[in-house]
């Protein structure tokens, strides 16, 4: 192996780059690709629910034993890099997929609402914003106090304005935690309130009069 997973090129006496056997065969992981492997893995949950995944060798898709994930742990933590915290609970259970599952469900449930800013296409974000939007508005009878849309306000506008609004409706919506979910539904009520405050015409769509002259 020459390249990295991004095709970029690496060398086995590179310090980030951890040198694997792996069924009869040597290959060269950095860390970069190793975290991403991993938080992908742990944190995999279709439909919100944590369904962790066993920790596979991206080469040849092979699952990869406890002696491998011992030496994968190892060379994070004593090689000066930032040790992803899902892949220490991992450890702490002894790679047991089930037990690690059972005992980290709100911490992987956490970390999954955070990775959804990333990995959620734009068809699912625009409608998570409306849903969002909805709930604020319904919380008000007066129609001053709502945010209003246009449905043909650009989507990129709207998702970079609302993306940090949108990680406290997820949590709010899908935590496990009960605090942090009250906390994240309080919090979410006033920045929107201040938000359509300071914004009020933000989303909205205005037509300029047409001028007539008489003959």
């Amino acid at each position: 192996i020459e390249h990295d997973l991004l095709m970029n090129p690496i060398s086995e006496k590179q310090y980030f780059v951890l040198p694997l056997l792996h069924s009869g065969k040597k290959y060269l992981l950095t860390k970069s690709d190793l975290t991403n492997i991993i938080e992908t893995s742990l944190l995999n949950s279709p439909y919100i629910y944590a369904e962790p995944l066993p920790i596979k060798n991206p080469y040849n898709n092979l699952i990869f034993d406890k002696s491998h994930l011992y030496t994968i742990y190892f060379f994070m933590k004593h090689g000066g890099f930032v040790l992803p915290s899902i892949f220490h609970q991992y450890f702490f259970y002894n790679f047991h997929l089930k037990l690690f599952r059972n005992n980290n469900e709100a911490l992987i449930r956490k970390m999954h609402i955070s990775s959804m800013i990333k990995t959620n296409n734009t068809k699912k974000m625009k409608s998570d914003i409306y849903n969002m939007i909805r709930v604020h508005n319904d919380n008000y009878i007066n129609p001053e106090r709502h945010i209003r849309i246009h449905h043909e306000f650009p989507i990129d506008t709207l998702i970079s304005t609302m993306t940090p609004y949108l990680h406290m409706y997820y949590t709010s919506a899908y935590a496990l935690d009960m605090t942090e979910k009250s906390t994240a539904m309080i919090d979410l009520k006033h920045q929107l309130n201040v938000f359509q405050k300071t914004s009020p015409t933000f989303g909205r769509k205005f037509m300029q009069p047409t001028s007539y002259i008489a003959i």
